[in-house]
């Protein structure tokens, strides 16, 4: 007997809300791209063309921005050079960011979920960063990544995990770190928990 799939429990599932979020971001992408804006990325991408070619050296600011364009090196090498690789990998990091998101909202109800998902979505700052080969959605990640470790090991007192959680924050920050300057922002964080753990 073969087993079929429950598609209602499957799109109520957080796996479901990542495809709906997937599928709506491909459609933004493919109907409503609206282009390079200026300077930034189209540097990001000049970056990750000279990694491709064996070329690279660090001659601006952005080429110590490692993750602004090495991954979008490696899915030019995959996928070639064009629009494709510059929304896939900010589409990726979103779903990293809604699947964070959908973990710290787990216990809740699903409708509470898929709004949640949505407003993240249609974010119109996550919207102008899904079409651009740009460092800031890995940095949200890692700033999220970071909260995410700081809410399991200080409000889920009945699933601490610290190896895990050290794990959570030690992976937030090296993305924060490879991705952006902006490392320093979280020096507040640091100080906020060692306030409170004192």
């Amino acid at each position: 007997m073969s087993k079929s799939v429950n598609f209602s429990r499957l799109y109520r599932s957080n796996t479901g809300l990542l495809f709906i979020s997937l599928f709506l971001g491909w459609i933004h992408y493919y109907f409503f791209h609206g282009g390079y804006l200026g300077f930034d990325e189209i540097e990001y991408a000049r970056l990750a063309v000279l990694v491709n070619k064996g070329e690279f050296f660090y001659d601006s600011l952005y080429a110590y921005r490692y993750l602004g364009f090495l991954p979008l090196a490696f899915l030019n090498m995959i996928l070639g050079y064009g629009d494709l690789p510059n929304w896939l990998f900010p589409m990726l990091t979103l779903l990293g960011v809604i699947f964070v998101v959908l973990k710290i909202l787990e216990s809740y109800a699903w409708e509470l979920r898929l709004i949640s998902v949505l407003y993240l979505l249609f974010n119109p700052t996550h919207l102008l960063y899904l079409e651009k080969p740009m460092p800031d959605m890995v940095t949200e990640l890692g700033f999220l990544l970071c909260f995410y470790s700081y809410y399991r090991e200080k409000l889920q007192f009945e699933e601490r995990q610290t190896n895990t959680n050290i794990l959570f924050f030690f992976l937030g920050s090296v993305l924060i770190f490879l991705s952006k300057e902006t490392f320093l922002i979280i020096y507040p964080f640091f100080l906020f928990w060692f306030m409170y753990d004192l």
